[in-house]
């Protein structure tokens, strides 16, 4: 059975075999019918070990497969190599790609960086090329554009220190503040109203225009007289004038005539037309009922303002008359005329009271101070003078190189403003005959300048694009008198107040300290107690005390911030040697630690003293050769106190023990190079030394090393300061200059002269840092709009100083881009 169950399955499988032989055949023998793979297998195993014999088909068709197998097999084997040599080949290309690959990143790398690096000092130096533009726009007519495209430099190109300094230049002294748009040809004339809510214009279009004077947005308008009486011949309107009241105007024509609206319907009330040519000025009498009016024709004459009715005539200038002021008190009425001649006529009577003739050539414009005790004059030939108005003796005169179109007193009569021919409006002390300020720019063609009944603003009319322009008059310092000389001052820690101290009269042995709210700007009171000249006060870092250190008396107090109560007093100065340099036992400074619980001070003759402020005892003594008063510093963690020597060598000291930590003092006073004040940096890491030579110096509080030199000064620097975020550091010298400098490159950002002072003794900034208090020889501190960075330049910038944008046609002109 077994037997034949093997035969069976031989059977089986030759039948099977059989069959795909014949197949095979009858298909030609085609390859595709050939057994392969594991079928192929299994008959060439079973044909081997099989006792049937195969026919000849089927041996032919097992031979055949078994030969395209061996084929298949070799053609496999040969691809397999080929793929490997294939294989073998990209890799080795990959490398070399991988290789070129990085090469190429890296000089693409390399290519962008330097274009990159190329692009940014490209733009750094556009941003300097614009910045020395921004300069340049302040001489214009357009000064507006300097602010603009200084701006521009700093805010939207790299950093450069030119930028910061151009824009920080041109925004301090900046102070237009709006440009009124609207006339059709040049305006001609400006006021306020006697309120100050309204401002009027007029010119050659001849309207009269009324603009809001808190929003400057125009209001209404009137067409007063005709523009022109041909193409080409402008006449409009010359001059304007409101009435006291505030509820009339009256506006003066080329066309011969002067006319008197309603300001608030613009109705005309009536018309003065007995002038046989151009109506040039007009005045009104305080009352309101009259008005005084001047021709090119020759004379003056006085009208009802009411009825138009002429009352009298000036007559006797020879040729045109260019302005009529009538005085504060009515009686008199002034004029300015071609003839090279001022008068001053009775109202009354018309007779001349006084004739002025000092001018050479023809007298343009005549004003009252507002007491009426003066007159001031402008004239072709450039000079403004001031009379008395009794006696005509000339009181002082102001110079300047082209016609004054006009001069005008400021309502408190402490300042005049003139519009000149040489197109700079500018502003003066009538008494000194200095310059308080200018308007910027050089505007042709801007005829008249008018205050605001505060003295708060200024008009200028005309600008360019027939505009009329509205200018900051303030002071851009807050002022506080501090009732003695050799002035220092000090902020409360939370800035709302500051104290100021110093001598009633230089060497007299006498002085004045008091607090004031900065707010306000009102003294809340003075420490009253008994003392002498004063170099120093500080306030306490918790702001519940003042010390204050003496010149003369050699004594350091401690006060209460509060009221002024004197607390403590330290005498132990008082057994130090006579000063080589002043003779007594001088003391300076008064810095408190920062836990306000001591409080240093600087003995004249070297030896440096620390005072328990509660009990009121010498905690340490510091003796320094030759220190000769230098103002020691505590460094912001309590740790060390610092100090200068007289050759300006740094010294360091530890605070609790006395010890030197770092410096060694010079023996020797030859040669000095006496250091004043010292100051750490807010983090503690620098210190600030100034002194009697030029050069404020900084330090590096850790190794001693001098880090940095600040040059420009010419003169003594007696105590400067570091900005409350340690960028920025203001120095001030002997010839009135205060400076502010880059803290880490000591690059110069602002420089600005303090007026009228012989020297200025010491600077300190506000604890926001918007506020540098400026103290001198004189008796009163200035305080003035700071910043500490670039940031701050341009939000300061942006708050006071942008009037407009730069046009299309100006952003091309200046390389910009051009914005959609």
């Amino acid at each position: 059975r077994g037997w034949l169950d093997e035969s069976r399955a031989d059977v089986r499988m030759q039948r099977v075999l059989g069959n795909a032989a014949a197949e095979w055949v009858a298909a030609e023998r085609d390859s595709s019918f050939l057994l392969r793979g594991s079928r192929l297998e299994q008959f060439e195993g079973w044909a081997a070990s099989t006792d049937l014999a195969l026919t000849a088909e089927e041996r032919a068709y097992l031979e055949a497969s078994l030969a395209d197998e061996a084929e298949r097999a070799a053609a496999r084997e040969k691809l397999e190599r080929r793929s490997r040599n294939v294989l073998r080949a990209l890799a080795a290309v990959f490398a070399v790609a991988a290789v070129v690959a990085v090469v190429l990143s890296l000089i693409a790398f390399n290519a962008q960086r330097e274009a990159e690096i190329s692009e940014q000092n490209a733009l750094i130096q556009a941003s300097i090329v614009l910045s020395a533009q921004a300069e340049l726009e302040l001489e214009g007519p357009f000064p507006e554009r300097a602010v603009l495209l200084a701006l521009e430099a700093l805010e939207d190109y790299p950093h450069t220190w030119q930028a910061e300094r151009a824009l920080g230049q041109i925004v301090r002294d900046f102070r237009l503040r709006k440009i009124l748009k609207g006339h059709t040809d040049q305006v001609l004339d400006i006021a306020w109203s006697p309120d100050g809510a309204q401002i009027a214009t007029t010119g050659f279009d001849g309207t009269l225009r009324f603009w809001d004077a808190r929003t400057f947005s125009l209001m209404s308008q009137i067409q007063a007289h005709v523009s022109m009486i041909e193409p080409g011949i402008s006449i409009g309107a010359q001059d304007l004038a409101w009435a006291p009241d505030g509820t009339r105007i009256v506006t003066a024509s080329r066309d011969n005539s002067s006319r008197v609206w309603d300001a608030g319907s613009g109705e005309e009330i009536t018309e003065f037309s007995k002038h046989t040519d151009y109506v040039s000025s007009v005045s009104w009498k305080s009352d309101g009922r009259m008005i005084a009016s001047a021709s090119l024709d020759g004379t003056a004459r006085i009208w009802d303002a009411d009825t138009g009715e002429q009352r009298l005539i000036f007559d006797e200038h020879t040729e045109g008359i260019n302005a009529v002021a009538w005085s504060p008190d009515d009686r008199q009425i002034a004029t300015a005329s071609e003839d090279g001649t001022a008068r001053v006529w009775d109202s009354g009577s018309g007779n001349v009271d006084l004739l002025i003739t000092e001018h050479d050539g023809a007298v343009l414009s005549v004003d009252w101070s507002p007491d009426g005790t003066k007159l001031a004059t402008a004239g072709q030939d450039g000079i403004v003078r001031i009379w008395d108005a009794a006696s005509g003796e000339q009181q002082s005169k102001l110079n300047m190189v082209d016609a004054v179109w006009k001069v005008v007193w400021s309502p408190d009569g402490s300042q005049l403003a003139t519009a000149s021919a040489d197109g700079i409006a500018r502003v003066w002390n009538p008494i000194s005959g200095e310059v308080i300020f200018n308007l910027q720019g050089r505007i042709e063609d801007q005829f008249s300048i008018a205050w605001s009944p505060d003295g708060a603003w200024l008009g200028t009319s005309t600008g360019p694009g027939f505009s009329a322009r509205i200018w900051d008059a303030a002071p851009t310092a807050i002022t506080l008198p501090a009732s003695g000389q050799n002035v220092w001052t000090h902020w409360s820690p939370d800035g709302t107040r500051i104290a100021l101290a110093g001598s009633t009269i230089v060497g007299s042995g006498e002085g004045q300290a008091s607090v004031w709210d900065f707010a306000s700007q009102k003294q809340l009171f003075s420490l009253e107690g008994d003392y002498g000249e004063l170099n120093c006060i500080y306030w306490s870092p918790d702001g519940s005390r003042l010390s204050t250190s003496g010149f003369s008396d050699g004594l350091g107090k401690i006060w209460d911030a509060d009221n002024g109560e004197e607390l403590l007093t330290f005498e132990g100065h008082l057994a130090d040697p006579p000063s080589q340099m002043f003779g007594n036992q001088p003391i300076w400074g008064g810095a408190w630690s920062p836990d306000s619980q001591f409080v240093v001070t600087g003995g004249g003759s070297g030896y440096t003293r620390i005072w328990d402020t509660v009990t009121g005892d010498e905690a340490v003594m510091i003796v320094m050769p030759n220190a000769l008063g230098a103002i020691p510093s505590w460094s912001p963690d309590g740790s060390k106190i610092a100090v200068s020597d007289v050759s300006h060598n740094l010294l360091i000291y530890d605070a609790v023990s006395g010890d030197r930590l770092q410096g060694t003092p010079v023996e020797s006073n030859e040669d000095l190079d006496f250091s004043m004040s010292t100051e750490w940096s807010p983090v503690g890491d620098q210190i600030l030394t100034t002194g009697l030579t030029p050069g404020a110096r900084v330090w590096d509080a850790e190794t001693g090393e001098m880090i940095s030199i600040f040059s420009e000064h010419t003169t003594w620097e007696l105590a400067s300061s570091w900005s409350p975020d340690g960028q920025r550091i203001a120095t001030p010298d002997f010839s009135g200059v205060v400076k502010i400098w880059d803290a880490q490159t000591a690059t110069e950002l602002l420089s600005f002269s303090v007026p009228y002072w012989e020297y200025v003794y010491q600077v300190s900034w506000s604890p926001d840092g918007k506020w540098l208090a400026v103290g001198s020889q004189t008796d009163f501190v200035n305080i003035y709009p700071v910043w500490q960075t670039a940031e701050d330049l341009i939000e300061y910038t942006q708050d006071c100083c942008i009037v407009r944008q730069l046009t299309a046609e100006e952003r091309a002109r200046f390389g910009l881009p051009v914005e959609p």
